[in-house]
């Protein structure tokens, strides 16, 4: 019988803290920021003196550069390279604007913040005051670190969700089904009607049809599939649930364009269009000295410049069990898709994001300007990519603030990917299967694994995950067990008829 994992020991680290800042080690190695994530944190930095001093916030800038101790008067002099308030212009001057220095300024912050209290509780402070600098840039991380208690109800989490696998492997035949492809693999591929036709009238047809609902997610749009030895891919034989959309909470820096002007780049096809779009863009000052796009900060007498506004991105989650491996959970973009819900409210009611979901922005992967993509209205599945996008134009991101969803996959083992499944800060879970909604759960009610965990303890048994899964699994099994079985029938009655 498998045995039932001590799931404390995945949670050791995430209680002590260990290990050096990743992203503070990011910044600290990068002589010069570049322009527009160094105007961020400029702001960002401002933002945290507020929070030290709101009657005074400029009282509360100088005492985070006196918190640096030495000499901290020369720096201050230079204040506006590093940090400006609430309606103040950087310095143009970024000269000696290094990572580093951004790092111990916000650190300086975070232990002023949290002065008066414990050793751990200032370190917890210092690397959250780090995560305040980065919001808004390419370093921000998509979903905040997991606090102790997340900790403790993530064993809870991960106990029940090896009681799931342990079911799922045990009272099923899904273990011999891997034992078989290990030995002889053979995958599936999906077919039309025409095709479902022709494989009947080859030998072992009917053995070989399999149907889609119990086929590999990626065929659901199709009519059915067959068994097919010469793709040898076995991933269709882990066991795969979706549990639904997930919407992180993002700050975006955004260059944007006022609409006057937005018009040079919704109707790229025209050459004259085009030419002005050029036009404007060498008028503001795109890429001067080998730079992008200006760093100036968007005001609506200007018409153009950085700013930073709030979104809710979409996931869709599910979970995969496989061979030797822990219950597995993936977060990717749906349909492909970098989808983007406009969120002037961090708490947005869960209804109201599943209907503006159809109404989402996503990032288009063409764009005029090289290292940029352009940010527009959702585009329909079938745009073609080589074509700008029609409707609105909002501005332009850079081409590297995306993380890669289709690369975020693991267990609850992994670092990077726990707290997307344990944290509720500025999160949205939208599950699609059965879940109490009354009692309050161990983890932050937001959050995938207060989800799980509500729909393993109080669900009707035949709408539990474990459930779920058990079936898809049973099913899988069943139907390539009974073909490999079917094909050895096949090749010993051959065999015997001709020796």
């Amino acid at each position: 019988m498998s045995e039932v994992i001590d799931a404390r020991a995945l949670f050791a680290g995430a209680r002590s803290g260990a290990g050096e800042d990743p992203i503070a080690a990011k910044l600290k190695s990068l002589a010069r920021l570049p322009p527009a994530e160094r105007t961020i944190m400029t702001a960002n930095l401002g933002r945290l003196a507020v929070r030290i001093s709101p009657e005074n916030p400029k009282s509360g800038a100088r005492s985070i550069f006196k918190e640096l101790g030495g000499d901290w008067e020369a720096l201050w002099k230079k204040r506006k390279r590093f940090l400006v308030l609430p309606g103040e212009q950087p310095a143009a001057d970024a000269i000696g604007s290094s990572g580093a220095t951004f790092v111990v300024l916000a650190e300086a912050a975070g232990s002023i913040l949290a002065a008066g209290q414990g050793g751990d509780l200032i370190k917890r402070s210092r690397r959250e005051a780090v995560r305040d600098l980065v919001s808004g840039t390419q370093w921000a991380p998509l979903v905040p670190s997991i606090s102790d208690t997340m900790a403790t109800g993530g064993e809870l989490l991960a106990e029940g969700l090896n009681r799931l696998a342990v079911r799922a492997r045990e009272s099923t035949s899904i273990q011999d089904l891997w034992s078989v492809l290990d030995e002889t693999p053979f995958g599936i591929t999906p077919i039309d009607d025409e095709e479902r036709s022709a494989v009947l009238s080859e030998p072992l047809g009917s053995t070989k049809l399999i149907a889609c609902d119990i086929a590999h997610t990626e065929f659901r749009g199709g009519l059915g599939a067959k068994f097919d030895h010469k793709d040898q891919n076995t991933d269709w034989a882990d066991p795969t649930l979706k549990l639904g959309m997930l919407a992180v909470q993002r700050r975006l820096s955004i260059f944007r364009v006022h609409p006057e002007a937005a018009h040079h780049f919704l109707e790229l096809e025209d050459d004259a269009a085009l030419s002005e779009g050029q036009a404007w863009l060498d008028q503001i000052g795109f890429g001067a000295e080998g730079g992008g796009l200006p760093d100036t900060l968007y005001s609506n007498e200007r018409g153009y410049g950085w700013a930073q506004q709030d979104f809710w991105q979409l996931y869709s989650v599910q979970i995969t069990l496989s061979e030797g491996d822990q219950v597995a959970f993936e977060f990717h973009s749906r349909d492909g898709m970098y989808e983007l819900v406009p969120s002037t409210n961090p708490g947005a009611d869960p209804a109201i994001l599943k209907a503006a979901a159809s109404h989402a922005h996503s990032f288009s992967h063409w764009s005029p300007i090289e290292g940029y993509h352009t940010l527009g209205l959702r585009l329909p599945e079938w745009w073609n990519h080589s074509k700008p996008p029609a409707g609105d134009f909002l501005g332009w991101v850079r081409g590297d603030c995306n993380e890669d969803p289709e690369q975020l996959r693991g267990s609850l083992r992994d670092d990077n990917v726990r707290p997307w499944i344990l944290s509720g800060e500025g999160l949205s879970f939208l599950p699609n299967f059965e879940v109490d909604a009354t009692t309050p759960p161990p983890l932050p009610s937001e959050s995938v694994g207060a989800a799980i965990l509500r729909n393993l303890v109080f669900a009707k048994p035949e709408y539990r995950l474990d459930t779920l899964i058990t079936d898809r699994a049973r099913a899988l099994a069943l139907a390539g067990l009974r073909y490999h079985s079917e094909v050895l029938t096949y090749y010993r009655d051959r065999l015997v008829g001709k020796l």
